[in-house]
């Protein structure tokens, strides 16, 4: 057979008086065999074809699921705990058994779609559907990159599932006031405080220290998380290059009720039985700690339950502890801070980001800019005396 240009691979006749050939596939040879010239020139040609656009796969023979398992093994270290948890539970319980049970080298974009109208039709919604897609995009990248698929067949799904955009309405200002009166005196006022003042995120809340707190310049440094992961509490620290690493000034009232916690702490310390718990062998004073277990900090189910109880006697219909981040940032636009600043209390490098996310409109605003408005058209409408 003629000697085949450069990247198109090439065919023999063997002793045996059959045909071996070969395309090369990033960097590797994927052989075939055929028993005729015309029979080995067919298959180059559709093996060519494949490499050019569903990929063919080289190496060892994993199954899709065997893969995601191995890609989440490798890449653990650079995922934060939570997020590799709920990879692996994405891998567990959303990919069916089939669907992980086919051959990486047999995988192509329309058993994907399948899969994922499978994801559709039991009804799971977009974000656990578009979870899926991402987890499957970064194994196979990874994949192809290492010569065991040609190329990422997720990235060639046309209708790639996708999140839908969470609708959050921040608590009103008439909201927080008769939240204010619920959590007033009680041992954790401080800590709704920093989230309906700040936006602190639940998770930084529970892992501030006392050490994080400084009552002279009366600030507060937020540089770690304490994350619930497969019921787990475990301590995250954020990277110092990380805009979530930062110093917030304290409001006058959010560090006096600081102070008060601190000073009730005490209290408790010489009247309870205290119980310092570690997550990692250091020594921590938690701001924040339990009523059942002195010592130990608020767990994230804690946290939530005394959440949801507090609406409940506010008269404030349930929402998640996440809004009270969303209503932070909407009050400090509404009264005039400017979008760089609520950038750096809440943690975002982006400004940007933190004005498409997490600000919104407060109802009691909204209403005063119609009767603005309307102020404005009956002057316009008003006949003028000459």
């Amino acid at each position: 057979m003629a000697r085949a240009a450069k990247g198109e691979g090439s065919a023999f006749k063997t002793a045996e008086g059959l045909y071996r050939g070969y395309v090369t596939v990033n960097g590797k040879r994927k052989y075939f065999s055929a028993k005729t010239k015309a029979e080995a020139a067919q298959k180059k040609r559709q093996l060519l074809q494949q490499r050019d656009t569903t990929g063919i796969a080289t190496g060892k023979g994993y199954s899709v699921g065997e893969w995601v398992q191995h890609w989440l093994d490798i890449s653990k270290s650079s995922h934060k705990p939570k997020t590799h948890s709920g990879y692996q539970y994405t891998l567990d319980h959303y990919m069916s058994e089939p669907f992980k049970a086919t051959p990486l080298a047999k995988l192509n974009v329309e058993r994907i779609e399948e899969e994922y109208k499978r994801l559709t039709d039991a009804g799971l919604s977009g974000s656990t559907r578009a979870q899926v897609h991402s987890v499957l995009h970064s194994a196979l990248k990874v994949a192809q990159q290492r010569g065991h698929v040609g190329i990422n067949l997720a990235a060639l799904v046309v209708d790639k599932p996708k999140a839908a955009k969470a609708k959050v309405r921040p608590l009103s200002e008439a909201d927080v006031f008769a939240i204010e009166k619920v959590i007033a005196g009680t041992r954790l006022e401080a800590r709704w405080h920093l989230a309906l003042a700040l936006g602190l995120r639940p998770s930084e809340a529970l892992g501030l220290e006392w050490q994080d707190v400084d009552f002279g310049r009366s600030t507060v440094h937020v540089h770690q998380q304490l994350q619930a992961v497969d019921k787990e509490m475990i301590l995250v620290p954020t990277a110092k290059t990380d805009a979530g690493n930062r110093v917030i000034p304290l409001p006058d009232y959010v560090a006096a009720s600081l102070l008060e916690r601190r000073r009730a702490q005490m209290v408790e310390m010489l009247a309870e039985k205290w119980e310092p718990w570690s997550p990692d062998a250091e020594p921590h004073a938690w701001v924040f700690t339990s009523a059942r277990r002195p010592g130990r900090p608020v767990t994230d189910d804690g946290d939530s339950s005394q959440w949801r109880k507090i609406l409940q006697s506010a008269g404030v219909p349930h929402t998640r502890r996440y809004t009270s981040r969303h209503t932070a940032a909407s009050v400090l636009i509404a009264h005039g801070v400017d979008p760089a600043s609520v950038a750096a209390i809440l943690g975002h490098n982006d400004p940007g980001f933190t004005m498409r996310t997490y600000v919104h409109g407060i109802d009691e605003r909204v209403q005063s800019a119609v009767a603005i408005l309307n102020r404005v058209q009956n002057k316009v409408q008003q006949p003028q005396e000459v």
